[in-house]
C-alpha cells in the first residue's frame, strides 16, 4: 500500500509533518504534495482585496487565500492535476485539513482526511477563525461536507471534532475515527521538582488560547505568592507586568526542554482549542496543567487527575487553581506523575500513526487494494 501525502505546509502546527515522517518510517509514504496555490492565483487574490490601509489589505489577501471558496477551488484544481497525473505511483491519498479537496471530481484513488477541527466548530466557538463572508458560507460548507462524504475514512485528534463530523456534516459514524495527536517521546524528569513558582504559557495565537485572562490571572497570584513568575513562550511580546517573562518564539528544542524543566504548572487557558499539544507537551514533562473546559481540552486533562480544568474567560477561577498548585509540591508530582504517566499510554507519536495506519489498511482492503502481509500491522 503506498500512499501519498497532501497538505498545505506549515499550516497544520507540525501534526502533518509528524503523521508523514511516520508513515515513511514504516515504509508507508511515496511522497508529499505541497496545496499552495499557484503565483497567478496569489496576485488575483491580491488585486480583488484591495483595501485602503496596507494591513487591512494584508490580512484580507491572506484570509482569502486560506479560507475562501475560491482559494478552495483554487487549490482543488491543482492538486487534482497533479494528482491524476501520478496515478500510478500511489494507492491512496492522505490529506491533512479540510480547507481543500484532492480531486475535483469523482476520486481515482480512495481517499483518507486528518482532521483536527471543522468550520462549524469554528463558526460556534471561535469566529476569528470562521474566516467566511456571509455569502460564501452556504458555498463552502457545501464543498467541505462534499470531500468528508466523499473520504473513505476520517482520522480526528478528538471526539470533540469527530461528533463534529457526523452531527454538523453527516459523515456516517463509522468511517470516522479517533487517532488523537501526540508527542515524541517522553524525557526523563526523575529529578523533577515543584518549589519554584514558575508559571509556564506556550502558544502563539495569545488572545485565542487565553493569555489576555491568564495575564489578569497572574496579578492575582502575583499579589499572593510576591516570587511566581509567568513565562510566556511563542507569543510575541507583550505589555510589561510584574514577574511575567516574554520568550518569544522558541525553535530550540534544548531551549524549550529547559524552560519545560523549570516549570511548576503549565497552563493553557483557550478560548477555543482543537486539540492543545501544549498541554501534552507538559504533561510528558511531568507538569501538572491548567486548561479550560472548551473544545477537546476534557479529553486529554482529567480533571483533579493530572491537572484541572477551569471556566473560559475566568481568570478568578484559574488564579486560583495555579496558586492552589504552586503552594502544593506534593499536589503537582502527584498530578505531574499520572500526566507522564497518561502520555505514555494515550499521547505519542506512535500511537497515533499504528492508529493511521489500521485504517489505511481496512480503506485498503474495503477498496480492494491489495496488501501484503508484510504490511498489514495488528498493534
Amino acid at each position: 500500500m503506498r500512499v501519498l501525502g497532501l497538505t498545505i505546509e506549515g499550516a497544520f502546527s507540525g501534526a502533518d509533518a509528524a503523521i508523514f515522517t511516520g508513515l515513511r518510517t514504516r515504509g508507508y509514504l511515496t511522497g508529499v504534495v505541497d496545496s499552495a496555490l499557484p503565483p497567478m492565483t496569489r496576485l488575483r487574490f491580491l488585486l480583488r482585496t484591495v483595501r485602503p490601509n496596507r494591513r487591512a489589505w494584508g490580512q484580507a489577501w491572506r484570509s482569502a487565500m486560506i479560507k475562501s471558496p475560491g482559494a478552495f477551488r483554487a487549490r482543488s484544481a491543482r492538486n487534482d492535476q497533479i494528482l491524476r497525473s501520478r496515478l500510478t505511483s500511489y494507492d491512496i491519498v492522505l490529506q491533512v485539513g479540510g480547507l481543500f479537496a484532492p480531486f475535483t471530481g469523482t476520486p481515482p484513488r480512495p481517499v483518507a482526511l486528518f482532521c483536527d477541527y471543522t468550520t462549524k466548530l469554528a463558526e460556534r466557538n471561535y469566529m476569528p477563525w470562521f474566516g467566511l463572508q456571509p455569502s460564501d458560507a452556504v458555498d463552502w460548507y457545501a464543498m467541505e461536507a462534499r470531500l468528508y462524504r466523499q473520504a473513505g475514512v476520517i482520522f480526528t485528534a478528538s471526539e470533540n471534532t469527530r461528533n463534529s463530523l457526523i452531527n454538523d456534516y453527516d459523515v456516517t459514524s463509522d468511517h470516522v475515527r479517533v487517532v488523537r495527536e501526540g508527542v515524541r517521546d517522553v524525557p526523563d524528569c526523575s529529578g523533577k521538582t515543584y518549589g519554584a513558582h514558575r508559571i509556564v504559557f506556550v502558544g502563539i495565537d495569545f488572545d485565542r488560547k487565553g493569555g489576555p485572562w491568564l495575564l489578569h490571572a497572574f496579578r492575582k497570584v502575583r499579589a499572593e505568592i510576591p516570587d511566581s513568575e509567568l513565562h510566556i513562550v511563542g507569543a510575541s511580546q507583550g505589555p510589561p507586568q510584574e514577574g511575567v517573562v516574554w520568550h518569544g518564539h522558541v525553535s530550540d528544542r534544548g531551549r524549550m526542554d529547559t524552560i519545560l524543566a523549570g516549570a511548576t504548572v503549565l497552563t493553557l487557558p483557550s478560548v477555543c482549542e482543537p486539540f492543545g499539544l501544549a498541554l501534552i507537551e507538559g504533561m510528558a514533562h511531568r507538569i501538572p496543567v491548567v486548561g479550560t473546559r472548551v473544545d477537546a481540552m476534557a479529553e486529554i486533562i482529567d480533571d483533579g487527575v493530572t491537572g484541572y480544568l477551569v471556566p473560559p474567560r475566568d481568570a478568578d477561577a484559574l488564579a486560583d487553581r495555579l496558586m492552589e498548585l504552586l503552594r502544593s509540591p506534593e499536589l503537582c508530582a502527584q498530578l505531574g506523575g499520572r500526566g507522564q504517566d497518561v502520555v505514555r499510554e494515550r499521547f505519542l507519536w506512535t500511537h497515533v500513526i499504528d492508529a493511521v495506519i489500521r485504517g489505511l489498511d481496512d480503506l485498503a482492503v474495503d477498496s480492494g487494494l491489495e496488501i501484503g502481509s508484510d504490511m498489514r500491522h495488528s498493534k
